[in-house]
């Protein structure tokens, strides 16, 4: 047990008292770690939705300058570009439009590389899954959309700097294409 003097209960409590601070410390040190884990995973992922809200943020800039143009009247405006994205239309009877278009013409600017058009329709399959995984899409005001990109494909790969769009809004359809 104990001497007169007490000294073995005192050296059980010291010692209490050290496992003690040490677990509290333990337990302050995960919470400061996860913490700092959180704050990490928060500024990464703040960081990789910044080019979604970019790309939707231009795509509602397109659609703006298209609402407020005149049937008949021809804009150029120039837009902001995205690196690593393209820019894509879908007329209303296209069957090859992304589910997120509904039943409507839409226009689209998706992450990843364009696929090239091909007669058999599986590339046309292919950008639609493309935009519709990584892709912003808005209703077109027309119902035929015709994007016209380099050697006449039928999109636009999105500029690293800024570039000049052609939009050309008649009665009955939407053209665009960027312009050199």
């Amino acid at each position: 047990m104990s001497t007169d003097t007490g000294e073995p209960i005192m050296r059980n409590m010291n010692s209490k008292a050290e496992l003690i601070d040490n677990v509290l410390g333990l337990i302050i040190a995960a919470i400061g770690l996860g913490l700092f884990f959180l704050a990490v995973g928060k500024f990464i992922g703040n960081f990789a939705d910044q080019d979604l809200k970019n790309a939707g943020n231009i795509l509602d800039s397109i659609v703006g300058k298209i609402d407020n143009l005149n049937d008949g009247e021809v804009g150029r405006f120039p837009i902001k570009g995205l690196d690593g994205w393209f820019f894509v239309g879908w007329s209303k009877g296209d069957a090859s439009r992304p589910d997120k278009c509904f039943f409507d013409s839409c226009l689209c600017i998706c992450k990843g590389e364009p696929v090239r058009a091909s007669y058999s329709g599986e590339r046309f399959d292919e950008r639609r899954n493309v935009c519709q995984k990584d892709g912003i899409c808005r209703k077109a005001s027309k119902d035929n959309v015709k994007i016209i990109g380099v050697e006449a494909i039928s999109y636009i790969k999105m500029p690293e700097n800024i570039a000049e769009l052609e939009i050309n809004k008649t009665k009955f359809e939407l053209i665009m294409k960027k312009n050199e």
